[in-house]
């Protein structure tokens, strides 16, 4: 099968990434398999919004990746109250979105290893899991993700409309 990694990285207080991975025939849709079309223009989520994040990342601190995709909700919070939860160290600028756990006894959030996973709200895909600090449910900081702007939906629309590489042309 023919793939291609093409990555944006946005250089401002910490590297931003996004990046598409094109494969080499269409994705069939089936009970198990599913996609969520690319919107055109994202709203930013509002805080308090529910969202819900996925990956296969560290299930605990015992550095245990799951061979099943997870699942989790977690709540926006806006960006002046994560700013301080980080201490502004990045500071969280407007391409960023930050959610942590919903409810005081939860501790379910992304982890290492559900980098690239999908923050999706109210059903569309608003955000990218970027990064986070301390162990797996660590309530004192909240993720942070990258929040899916009109330039980001830009560049990836313009990078899916390029041929993809063929193996062959992609190691010479």
């Amino acid at each position: 099968m023919d793939t291609e990694i093409t990555s944006n990285i946005y250089k401002e207080c910490v590297p931003i990434a996004v990046t598409v991975l094109m494969i080499g025939q269409e994705v069939k849709q089936t009970k198990t398999v599913d996609y969520l079309p690319l919107a055109n223009v994202i709203a930013d989520p509002r805080e308090g919004t529910t969202c819900l994040v996925a990956g296969w990342g560290f299930v605990d601190t015992t550095n245990t990746m799951s061979d099943v995709l997870k699942s989790a909700e977690v709540n926006v919070m806006g960006r002046g109250t994560c700013n301080r939860y980080w201490h502004s160290q990045p500071v969280i600028t407007p391409d960023m979105v930050c959610a942590g756990p919903q409810g005081m006894n939860n501790n379910q959030d992304t982890c290492r290893g559900d980098s690239g996973g999908p923050l999706l709200c109210n059903k569309v895909q608003v955000g990218v899991t970027a990064f986070g600090a301390g162990d797996c449910g660590d309530r004192s900081r909240p993720k942070v993700y990258t929040f899916l702007s009109k330039q980001h939906i830009d560049w990836i629309k313009e990078t899916m409309r390029k041929p993809a590489l063929s193996e062959t042309s992609a190691t010479q």
